[in-house]
Order: C-alpha cells, then sequence, then structure tokens
C-alpha cells in the first residue's frame, strides 16, 4: 500500500474543449460538434504517460449524445442517448495546421481523435 509520502506529484490539466469535425481548422473548413470535458493526469517522471477521464458532449450533426472515455489507452466505458452501454476505443493522434491562407506561418496544433464503438 502507498502512502502519501512515497507518491510522487505528476501534472494534472483540466480538458474543456470544443469538438470541430474536420481536418482544416485555420482555414474554416470545419464545424463544432460538441465539446470535451475532463481531467489529464500526467506521470512525473515520463510526461509521455497519460491517464485521461472525459466525457465527450455532442451537440450537433447525427451526434447529439455522449461517450465516456477514461485510461491510457482511452477506452470508452459507457455513454449517454444512444450510447449508453457503448464499449470500444479511442485512438489520439497529434496533428498540425500549418500555414494561413498568406503563406505565413502560423501553426496550431490538435489532437485527431477517432472513436471506435459497438
Amino acid at each position: 500500500m502507498a502512502t502519501f509520502q512515497g507518491l510522487t506529484l505528476g501534472t494534472v490539466t483540466p480538458i474543456d474543449e470544443m469538438l470541430m469535425e474536420g481536418m482544416s481548422l485555420l482555414s474554416g473548413s470545419s464545424s463544432l460538434v460538441g465539446k470535451a470535458k475532463g481531467v489529464s493526469v500526467a506521470d512525473s517522471e515520463d510526461t509521455n504517460r497519460h491517464m485521461i477521464a472525459i466525457n465527450v458532449l455532442f451537440s450537433s450533426g447525427d451526434y447529439k449524445d455522449g461517450l465516456k472515455m477514461f485510461g491510457f489507452h482511452m477506452a470508452v466505458i459507457g455513454g449517454t442517448g444512444k450510447y449508453v452501454g457503448a464499449n470500444g476505443y479511442a485512438t489520439v493522434k497529434a496533428v498540425t495546421d500549418g500555414k494561413n491562407d498568406s503563406g505565413v506561418d502560423n501553426v496550431k496544433n490538435f489532437l485527431l481523435c477517432t472513436i471506435y464503438i459497438s
């Protein structure tokens, strides 16, 4: 059993982000489909490892319900509305959108999530 003295601190980051559909956010071809709210906890020794607990709330399009995801590997552990009892996983990949229409570098970093549910 761990004691408080034996625990090391990591970084706890709140998540409150817009969910966009489409790949080019800078060109305006993406549309808002909802919000993601939750928390990310980074390992203090290896900041590339994160535990994430997140609610994904869709507000438009064909979705209009929500999913709950948890863990290092983003397991889908349920949802609301038509996603009640959903199981699956999500893949997450870092992507960038690099130049604006004038050719000036305007690099933005995003996370591309693909969700697989049954």
